[in-house]
């Protein structure tokens, strides 16, 4: 062999057909099985509590601390690893009795959301026993949702702790199977959502009887690619997890070169025995490996992937980033900037795979990039983009202009696509990902595969990030609208054919950008979304601090209105325990109030997982086409932040703290008539598809008399409420005098999070002071770009207050760590801040004695009024510590931290002396004008 060569294992799984018991050799006590050896008849015993209330907290829950996932319910009656339970058997636990029943599925999954009646996080039992005709070695295969253990005559053989959706033969348990009756107790946990399992046997000596049932393939690489142009490539086909002694295989190893020209090695070789391919020409391009598998019965199973190869890459095979220097940025720079985010992604998606492969699907999808990875550097070495004009399935990225992270979003484009004519666009939003949705994970499910979805409708669907788990808020909004500009850059978008759906997380993302952001959309289709959180009085009870976060973020249904112009096609299974159908309802029952347009289906016996017609959901799709010009606009909003869509926009509320609302209507030629409610100022374009520009128009707003605007092609044209009395007045071009409220500088703390943002902390303090900032700042940072709810995936900096540069004060927001005493910036600022720690008194709208007391507001910049300092400090140094993410939803904090535990999803333990939303004009009073 040359000194270097690539070395490439092959993982290779099998499972076996199951075996098919004659009726009559069944014993009483065997399970019913279906055609596939899915158990589907058992003894259930359940519900049980998963954590104890008193002990055990959903947050605490949420680390995966599941009590009832440990707990032995069963030690009075033999104990999990001894129990022979009985229809009727009964099991007590403190005060709650519970009795083994029978139970026979109709499909291969055990479903308990259906055999319990819902009662919070549980866990239940299920028990069986499987007779087999003589002692052999076997295979069972699970899926559960969450976590599972399997005890087999009384021994544990399996265990698998995470939360998870249901997917069969997920997990593996090789077992000696004895002759004669076997017992199986399985054991399940519900995190949240979904509560179930599905469990078949296999065993070796029937794999004869059918073909082999599943093969995954698996590239696991020591090196990337070939070191020179020649030499012999190591294949190690393994079986993963499967004994030595329980299959032998003749193995026939094929290597296609990317002219087509094959070369074979054939013999009798053992799984995890090394095979050296020895290609008769030099290694160049992409190349296609197919390992055959024959059994010791005849069966033959074909297992496919591919890899790249390229001399230009010799060295590199260590280091991946380094493939990045193979594209000189000086030799095309505008088409450099666009791909290179195309290479990293792979990247990034490879490591992920290569470290995470279980699959043929992740097998194909390391097949797939490494493909790419040498596409796209040989492509734009010529100067092309390998993906234009393509059609099929690809993951593309750009880099984000707040933070210079990584961004990714895949393409569908179908096979009749013609560059030449305007095509449809779908944006999918994806559902909560669990705390693992990284960017790799992301992007080696959507690596999968490149077949396109075909549609007689030509549409492209672009599938969004989203920056993680972040409900599609804040950074989640821009990155819905940043991967739609790269989508409608690179292909021929019909703007008017735009349509946004989605599933859960994702349903209620569909909501919330589409409602702000109405005139973008033609029709939604949002699936099992949440919109509505409680009933419609709860908001009345909601304190005025949190009021208008929760309901900008969820009372949703508050804001159909905007919806005027905007159908909807709303799914929901009627038995969803993830997200109550009460949502979807809510939205429904506001639509028809309204008289809106929109399609309503609920699925009776359905959970979270709704069978949504694709197709049917696409046909309706086609129905509609977006107005940009409607006549008539309505927008209802608590933030400026957003603040109005197709031609009308409001500039300025009353009182910054009160829904507001703007109606405009074209009542005639060169008309409009504006109906009010807490605007102080508004704009309207006045489009030339509705208004003849070269005359006078007359605006007439909430019955005062009409305000005239002289003929003007092209500006916008601005009325204001007068302060001393109820006209409204021409205020085109001008800009009230003062710091006010607006769009991009609204407030609240939550809007830091919209534009760019830099964690700064201070240094200014002793070492020891110092150093808690730089903690507090950096665990944060890390909330933030988490795994929780919330969660914006990004590469947000952290740095010293004596590391700020002017260009970071003029382009970011700045969250500040550290009293003014620590953090230079903080002391810079504060005598122009309306929260002052002065000695040992707190100035906000009162004054305070500073012991003890925490602060966090946020306000404009004093060194930059379009951008914010989001101030964050104790006034006892040592007591500082992050503020939690679902405490950040008012203007101004002044707290203390007790011992009290309350609040809604997680540990809140402020207790507040001040607290709500600065003005209109980011004072303390009411009065805002």
């Amino acid at each position: 062999m040359t000194a270097r060569n690539t070395v490439i294992t092959l993982v290779v799984l099998t499972l076996f057909a199951p075996i098919v018991v004659p009726a009559e050799s069944k014993t009483p006590a065997e399970p019913a099985m279906d055609a596939d050896g899915f158990v589907t008849e058992w003894l259930i015993l359940g519900p049980l509590p998963n954590y104890l209330p008193d002990d055990k907290t959903d947050y605490e829950h949420h680390k995966k601390l599941c009590w009832g996932y440990e707990h032995d319910f069963l030690s009075d009656v033999g104990g999990e690893s001894g129990v022979k339970p009985v229809a009727g058997g009964k099991v007590t636990f403190r005060d709650k009795t519970v009795e083994w029943k029978k139970h026979t599925s109709e499909t291969f999954l055990i479903d308990f959301n259906k055999i319990f009646p819902p009662d919070g996080n549980n866990v239940a039992y299920a028990w069986c026993t499987l007779d087999a005709p003589e002692a052999s070695k076997g295979l069972l295969t699970f899926g559960s949702d969450d976590g599972i253990k399997v005890w087999l005559n009384g021994k544990l053989v399996h265990s698998m702790h995470l939360g998870r959706g249901i997917v069969q033969d997920e997990d593996l348990a090789f077992v000696d199977f004895r002759k004669g009756a076997n017992t199986i107790l399985v054991k399940v946990d519900n995190d949240w959502g979904g509560f179930g399992f599905c469990m078949r046997f296999l065993l070796k000596k029937d794999a004869a009887m059918g073909e082999l049932c599943r093969g995954r393939l698996m590239l696991k690489q020591d090196k990337y690619f070939v070191a020179d142009a020649k030499g012999e490539i190591s294949v190690r086909p393994i079986a993963k997890g499967i004994p030595a002694d329980m299959y032998s295989a003749t193995v026939t190893a094929k290597i296609t070169d990317p002219a087509g020209k094959v070369t074979i090695l054939k013999g009798k070789k053992k799984l995890g025995d090394e095979i050296l391919l020895k290609p008769q020409a030099d290694l160049k391009g992409v190349y296609k490996l197919t390992v055959s598998l024959q059994d010791e019965y005849g069966k033959t199973k074909e297992l496919k992937t591919g890899f790249a190869f390229t001399p230009e890459l010799a060295g590199k095979e260590d280091n991946l980033d380094s493939l990045t220097a193979l594209m000189d940025p000086k030799k095309h720079p505008k088409l450099y900037a666009k791909v290179l985010p195309y290479l990293e992604i792979r990247i990034l998606g490879l490591k992920y795979l290569l470290e995470n492969a279980e699959s043929s699907a992740d097998a194909e999808a390391i097949g797939l990039m490494l493909q790419d990875l040498f596409e796209i550097i040989s492509e734009y070495n010529a100067g092309k983009d390998c993906f234009a004009g393509k059609p099929g399935v690809f993951v593309k990225a750009y880099r984000a202009n707040i933070d210079n992270s990584l961004q990714p979003y895949s393409v569908d484009v179908p096979q009749s696509y013609v560059p030449s004519k305007p095509s449809p666009l779908t944006v999918f939003l994806h559902g909560y990902g669990g705390p693992t949705l990284t960017r790799g994970k992301w992007v080696a499910g959507q690596s999968r595969s490149r077949d396109a979805r075909e549609n007689p409708h030509t549409i492209i669907e672009l599938n969004v990030y989203g920056r993680g788990n972040t409900g599609y808020h804040a950074q989640g909004t821009k990155d819905v609208f940043r991967a739609m500009e790269e989508v409608t850059r690179d292909y021929n978008i019909d703007p008017k054919r735009i349509y946004l759906k989605g599933g859960s997380m994702g349903g209620h993302g569909t909501w919330f950008v589409s409602i702000y952001h109405p005139d973008r959309f033609a029709a939604i289709s949002p699936v099992c979304g949440y919109c509505h959180c409680a009933e419609d009085d709860w908001w009345d009870k909601t304190d005025p601090k949190e009021f208008k976060e929760l309901m900008m973020h969820y009372g949703l249904t508050f804001f159909a209105e905007n919806y005027l112009h905007v159908p909807q096609f709303i799914h929901h299974g009627n038995e969803d325990k993830s997200v109550d159908v009460k949502n979807s309802r809510a939205m429904k029952k506001r639509l028809e109030e309204l008289g809106y347009e929109y399609i309503y289906k609920e699925y009776g016996g359905v959970g979270h997982s709704v069978p949504v017609d694709g197709k049917a959901v696409d046909e309706w799709f086609m129905k509609y086409t977006l107005n940009p010009y409607p006549k008539k606009v309505i927008y209802k909003t608590v933030s400026l932040r957003h603040n109005g869509a197709y031609w009308v926009r409001i500039d300025e509320f009353i009182d910054p703290n009160s829904v507001t609302k703007i109606e405009a209507e074209v009542t005639g030629p060169n008309e409009v008539k504006v109906r009010t409610r807490n605007v102080r100022q508004f704009s309207l374009d006045l489009p030339e598809k509705l208004f003849d520009r070269t005359k006078p128009v007359n605006v007439q707003v909430d019955e005062m008399p009409a305000v005239a605007f002289a003929a003007d092609s092209s500006n916008p044209i601005s009325l204001r409420k007068s302060a001393t009395g109820p006209a409204w007045q021409d205020f085109t071009g001008k800009t009230p005098p003062g710091l006010r409220k607006k769009h991009g500088l609204c407030g609240a703390m939550p809007d830091v999070y919209e534009e760019k943002f830099i964690y700064v902390y201070g240094t200014a303090g002793d070492d020891d002071e110092d150093e808690i900032n730089r903690r507090v700042a950096t665990e944060t940072r890390d909330a933030v770009t988490g795994a929780n709810w919330g969660q914006i995936v990004g590469d947000f900096v952290v740095k010293k207050d004596a590391d700020v540069t002017k260009e970071d004060i003029q382009t970011a927001n700045l969250i500040l760590f550290g009293r003014p005493e620590s953090n230079a910036m903080t002391a810079k600022i504060q005598p122009k801040l309306p929260i002052r720690l002065e000695g040992d008194k707190l100035i906000a709208s009162r004054n305070h004695p500073a012991k003890d007391l925490y602060v966090a507001f946020i306000y404009p910049n004093p060194l930059n009024p379009e951008r914010y300092v989001f101030v964050q400090y104790a006034a006892d140094a040592e007591k500082f510590k992050p503020l939690h993410v679902f405490d950040q939803d008012s203007d101004y904090m002044v707290f203390k931290r007790t011992d009290d535990k309350k609040g809604k999803g997680h540990e809140k333990d402020l207790q507040f002396i001040e607290a709500g939303h600065f003005n209109g004009r980011w004072r303390f009073d009411r009065d805002s004008e």
